[in-house]
């Protein structure tokens, strides 16, 4: 606990991570700012221009056909009551009646169904998203891909923000490079004492600084939701979360997916920052080497022969959203192989640097 305390001070007292902590602080305010600015775009009336644009063309379509002898009367019939149908959802969106226009919507995919016009399957999924938010009795978003509120934008612009190579890297920087920063201080010679033992110290400095990342990483992520909950509105915890895939996920089970997986991808982060600093001695070593492996991953990763090696690449885990996305390149259950996955590599790298430490030599304090 002394060691831990003395630790936590000398991390927080640290001139580079104030910097650190300060940056990521002010993208995050940046993005509540970005997420409360949308409010201005996505509303009822966003929805007008490709609704006005559907009126044209089946108003021009209608006419076209009626003066065909040969159509057949049943095809005028359901032209004339789409038309109709998109009229009473211009009506309902210039009354601000979201909830209505989407119920009109079930009758224009009900039509188009019938006709077999469109996409069967995308038709079926948005059925099943108006169906189910109005089964739940809640408030329609604007657009379902495009959520305003709180529980909904968060996973749609604070994660992927969160779980980017930007912020990998910046986790990175602000708890996986303590022992190269010691190395290069020559701080690394003053850490053998009676008191401690490599494992000690090595098990105490990963958890200093999960717990620093972790506590930035558990306000930013309240405070980012709070924040734009008091500005935009908080939503329904259980609307639909409109991720493809997972179109009828409640919202609060992909935040609660994205915050728990976090702490998982810091530990991850944190514990192999540590390995390499005892392999690599320099923290710019440590970062470059760390930023080829995520962005050269990013680069390659969907290219033809990386397909049947990604999901042996820790780097195909790090998005859990993704993982239950349920894609080719990933093996079934992925999210939870990639939880045991990543938490059994930061095992690994924390033992690596137990023994790398063990090896190394000091002088001796009297």
């Amino acid at each position: 606990m002394k060691y831990f305390k003395f630790e936590l001070k000398r991390i927080s007292r640290n001139r580079k991570n104030k910097i650190l902590f300060l940056i990521a602080t002010l993208l995050l305010v940046a993005l509540v700012v970005y997420s409360a600015s949308l409010k201005s775009s996505n509303t009822p009336k966003s929805l007008e221009g490709y609704l006005n644009q559907s009126i044209s063309m089946t108003s021009q379509s209608l006419k076209g056909i009626k003066g065909d002898k040969t159509a057949p009367k049943s095809v005028i019939s359901d032209i004339e009551t789409n038309l109709n149908l998109l009229n009473g959802q211009k009506t309902a969106l210039e009354q601000k009646n979201v909830n209505h226009y989407y119920q009109i919507q079930l009758e224009i995919n009900k039509l188009s169904l019938k006709n077999d016009q469109v996409n069967v399957a995308d038709i079926k999924n948005e059925n099943a998203y108006i169906r189910t938010v109005i089964n739940r009795h809640l408030n329609f978003e604007n657009y379902s891909g495009a959520q305003l509120h709180a529980f909904g934008i968060t996973h749609e612009i604070f994660t992927p923000l969160i779980f980017s190579s930007l912020f990998c890297l910046v986790f990175m920087l602000m708890g996986g490079i303590s022992f190269a920063s010691d190395f290069e201080s020559d701080s690394m010679k003053l850490y053998k004492t009676p008191t401690f033992n490599g494992k000690n110290i090595v098990l105490t400095t990963f958890i200093t600084n999960f717990f620093i990342v972790g506590i930035w990483y558990l306000l930013a992520f309240l405070l980012y939701i709070i924040s734009v909950g008091l500005l935009n509105g908080f939503g329904a915890l259980n609307y639909p979360s409109g991720i493809n895939g997972l179109l009828l996920v409640e919202n609060w089970k992909i935040d609660g997916i994205y915050l728990l997986w976090g702490f998982l991808l810091i530990a991850f982060i944190i514990a192999c920052g540590i390995y390499l600093s005892f392999l690599l001695k320099r923290s710019l070593l440590v970062i470059g080497s760390f930023a080829i492996i995520i962005l050269g991953y990013n680069m390659i990763e969907n290219q033809g022969f990386m397909q049947g090696l990604r999901k042996f690449l820790p780097m195909a885990y790090f998005d859990p959203v993704e993982l239950l996305q349920k894609t080719s390149y990933l093996p079934a259950h992925a999210l939870i192989i990639g939880l045991f996955y990543l938490f059994a590599l930061s095992l690994v790298f924390i033992g690596l640097s137990i023994i790398h430490f063990r090896k190394l030599h000091f002088r001796k304090i009297k």
